[in-house]
């Protein structure tokens, strides 16, 4: 009966190990797929805007409106900063996500195995 008993508590760690480890790498590629999706949009953006902010800046510069041609630089620098946090706030998100569900799944996992 002991025998038995030990069986089935082997069988249900098993099990549960291989959740933890399905659910983690889940998780692992969602949070990759995001990361890449991000990134791309974001590098998609840039470079549709580049050859009118491009335009833009030649023809301040043309005029020798130098001053105003360093402030679209700025703006543009700015709008890249935003957008790099953007990306480092998705991805700290993201990673906090996967902690907490870890630390869900391992917690799931000792009460269960203490219940058997």
């Amino acid at each position: 009966m002991e025998r038995v008993r030990d069986k089935e508590r082997y069988v249900i760690v098993v099990v549960l190990v291989v959740v933890v480890v399905v659910v983690v790498v889940v998780v692992v590629v969602v949070v990759v797929v995001v990361v890449v999706v991000v990134v791309v949009v974001s590098f998609m953006f840039f470079q549709a805007n580049r050859a009118e902010r491009l335009r833009g800046v030649t023809q301040l510069l043309q005029e020798q409106q130098l001053t105003v041609g360093l402030q679209v630089e700025l703006n543009e620098l700015m709008r890249a900063v935003v957008v790099g946090l953007v990306v480092v706030a998705v991805v700290v998100v993201v990673v906090v996500v996967i902690v907490v569900v870890v630390v869900v799944v391992v917690v799931v996992v000792v009460v269960v195995v203490a219940a058997v």
